[in-house]
């Protein structure tokens, strides 16, 4: 398993202990089994970037930060939706992952939404599930069997989203009309 082994790696650098079999993970003398998901939350985040990035520069470490928060940004708003407290993380979609980083992204940076996620790498909706598969590789996020990078593709366009609404319209100034003088 590729991703297993990808997060063995990371659990050496960041805990010190040794990752064997299915998850059972060793520290000297005691060793108990965990939840590879638990057991991530507990390494740095930003040390899983930097060995995302390591294995592909396409995008800048402060996008991979940036996915995070606005992760957080869908799950809260659908919790806000719903008026109730969620007992344990709903599973979030592409399409709703790329709705909440919309709205995030304009509510972050507004008219320099734009220049923002281009300057990271982020050119299109499909970036981001590029990303988002990244961060599953090495465990960070989850899927489910139904998820794929298809789920990604553009449900809109960065020119229309984040460009359009922002760029000045051209009004056209109304010519004065003149009247004729009959007389001087």
């Amino acid at each position: 398993m590729e991703g297993f082994r990808r997060w063995e790696y990371v659990a050496e650098l960041t805990v010190g202990a040794r990752v064997s079999g299915l998850g059972e993970i060793s520290f000297g003398y005691f060793s108990c089994w965990a939840i590879l998901l638990i057991a991530m939350k507990e390494h740095d985040f930003t040390e899983v970037v930097s060995l995302i990035l390591k294995e592909d520069k396409r995008y800048d470490a402060a996008a991979y930060v940036y996915l995070r928060k606005a992760l957080d940004y869908t799950i809260d708003q659908e919790r806000k939706k719903q008026g109730k407290v969620l007992k344990r993380p709903r599973h979030v979609s592409g399409q709703e992952l790329l709705l909440g980083i919309k709205d995030y992204s304009l509510d972050q940076f507004g008219p320099m939404t734009y220049t923002v996620l281009t300057s990271w790498g982020i050119k299109a909706c499909e970036d981001f599930g590029e990303m988002v598969f990244n961060l599953i590789e090495y465990g960070v996020f989850s899927k489910n069997d139904q998820d794929s990078r298809e789920d990604f593709k553009a449900i809109y366009t960065f020119e229309e989203v984040f460009k359009k609404p922002f760029e000045p319209t051209r009004k056209r100034l109304k010519r004065p009309t003149y009247r004729a003088i009959d007389t001087l």
